[in-house]
């Protein structure tokens, strides 16, 4: 008799075209309070460990929370431009600052995001732990943050935008220093953009032209829209397609 033939199985390709966002809390340290956060994972996404992916962090403006890129249509744009090949899939993070203002140079949420939350993310799930692979952003509040942090930990981010950013009093002192303290090749890729008619347009163009002085490459873009949700809504693509540039290619399989 023949030998029997035991055929290899073979996995059905995946036909997921949505993302999907889960809630989740950590126990930190730096916090009265659980630090909670919501991840955003792409279509088809795989927890064997076989792909690695890219994480983008993205922090709310004052007086909001963890769901404000939801609702912002983070989610949508990220799964069109995934499942149209544009970019390759990536986890994005949405965390929660539960008292939003608070002194960002006092222990906090920035310090909770950086040792508690960050190391989690890379320890919990399958993601490319290289400074390229990872980028911070946020609006208003959010994007002071992100600069912050960006800046003070220099090798951690490959990428940092600040979308209508509201600059923390003392940020433009600290950034000399800041860029002193930076390897050379560490200092993240640097994206802003505000609205035509919003209100902080004046103390931000004053850290963007401080930027400037200073010999920091970076993005500047000035376009219509205020300071409020419809403005941030109608770029969020665009924000997705600039952190998503910086990532590194997709390796092959």
């Amino acid at each position: 008799p023949l030998p029997s033939f035991t055929p290899t199985p073979t996995s059905l390709p995946c036909r997921q075209k949505a993302g999907t966002f889960s809630s989740f809390s950590l126990l930190s340290p730096y916090l009265n309070e659980e630090l909670t956060y919501r991840i955003y994972f792409p279509p088809c996404y795989d927890d064997s460990g076989q792909t690695r992916y890219p994480v983008l962090y993205m922090i709310h403006g004052q007086t909001y929370n963890d769901d404000q890129w939801q609702r912002l249509g983070i989610g949508d744009a990220a799964d069109g431009m995934i499942n149209s090949g544009q970019v390759r899939p990536f986890l994005i993070v949405l965390p929660r600052e539960a008292n939003t203002f608070a002194d960002p140079y006092a222990p906090g949420f920035g310090q909770a995001l950086i040792e508690t939350l960050l190391p989690w993310v890379d320890a919990f799930y399958p993601t490319c732990t290289e400074q390229a692979c990872r980028a911070i952003g946020g609006l208003s509040r959010g994007g002071a943050w992100a600069f912050l942090l960006a800046l003070e930990h220099p090798g951690l981010f490959g990428s940092a935008g600040g979308h209508s950013m509201v600059p923390f009093g003392g940020m433009a002192v600290r950034l000399p220093n800041q860029l002193r303290a930076t390897p050379a090749g560490q200092l993240p890729r640097l994206w802003i953009d505000i609205g035509k008619n919003d209100l902080y347009l004046p103390v931000l163009q004053k850290y963007e032209e401080l930027l400037t002085q200073l010999g920091v490459t970076h993005e500047f873009t000035l376009q219509p829209g205020n300071h409020e949700e419809a403005y941030w809504a109608e770029h969020v693509e665009e924000y997705l397609r600039w952190y998503a540039k910086g990532f590194p290619a997709e390796p092959e399989p």
